[in-house]
């Protein structure tokens, strides 16, 4: 017997048996109070549970999406072998631009907010943007050095 059940049970005697058997009617409502707690408390953890379903499907949505935009951006950008040190590129390293295509720049910026990052901007100013995929990172290469 669970605690609800047994709370109803008490709240029905209490009130087949009224002040006669010493349930006082401030017992009864007490009771009725507490059933109705449990009764909150047991829909808020039901609420609870359906929310972080939505929010693990959001994810899911939310990683495809990025998945699908990294795949295009990837395909759509330059990426070469910069030759000297500038505009924070480091010289010997395959840095991306945006070609100075507003769209590209659109989704260089959205990827590099995304939670990881999925790309680091390193410089730029309107349409133009630079920056490095992760397995392009100077900054990533030196932290795996020995």
């Amino acid at each position: 017997m669970n605690n609800t059940q047994k709370t109803d049970d008490a709240w029905q005697d209490a009130k087949e048996e009224g002040e006669e058997d010493g349930y006082t009617n401030w017992q009864i409502v007490a009771l009725e109070m507490k059933r109705y707690a449990e009764g909150l408390e047991l829909e808020m953890n039901r609420v609870a549970k359906e929310v972080e379903a939505l929010s693990t499907e959001s994810d899911k949505v939310k990683n495809a999406a990025l998945d699908e935009l990294e795949t295009v951006t990837r395909s759509a950008c330059n990426t070469r072998l910069v030759n000297r040190d500038y505009n924070g590129q480091v010289a010997g390293t395959m840095a991306t631009d945006s070609g100075a295509i507003s769209h590209q720049a659109s989704a260089l910026r959205m990827l590099a907010g995304a939670v990881p990052p999925r790309f680091r901007i390193v410089g730029g100013s309107g349409r133009m943007i630079v920056g490095y995929w992760p397995e392009n990172d100077p900054l990533k290469q030196e932290n795996k050095s020995p």
